[in-house]
């Protein structure tokens, strides 16, 4: 799903928090699962579904508690399916009553310390303010 609106959406949280790749996955409430339906920095268009739950992007839609992993080879949630990388931000997409719509997740950043708290909290506000248009 891209359109000129989640291009956009995706590519200013990208000037905020840089990173090599940006991908959203959209919740499907009866199914359970997530499904890519928009990414930015990819090669290769990304193919992902995750049972609600399942992988890092998974436990963050379950529990709508973002995740900062710096290391995903050493992480038991992270699944070698779920892209290559090395660092990982992954933060929920909430309706203003608090429903779970999907997650957003950043890859590999461009800083030497990796995801540092100041850009984590620069995340979760962008994505807590700016509603992505699935």
């Amino acid at each position: 799903m891209h359109t000129p609106e989640s291009d956009n959406w995706l590519e200013d949280l990208q000037a905020i928090v840089p990173c090599r790749t940006i991908s959203v996955m959209q919740l499907d409430q009866g199914l359970r699962i997530l499904d890519i339906v928009a990414y930015h920095g990819f090669l290769d268009a990304p193919h992902l579904s995750l049972p609600l739950g399942v992988g890092i992007a998974g436990m963050v839609a379950e529990t709508g508690v973002t995740a900062c992993v710096h290391d995903v080879s050493a992480d038991s949630h992270f699944l070698a399916a779920e892209m290559d990388m090395e660092a990982l931000l992954s933060i929920p997409i909430t309706s203003r009553d608090g429903l779970i719509l999907g997650v957003v997740n950043l890859s590999d950043p461009n800083a030497p310390d990796g995801f540092g708290p100041e850009a984590i909290n620069e995340a979760e506000n962008y994505v807590r303010q700016n509603a992505f248009p699935f």
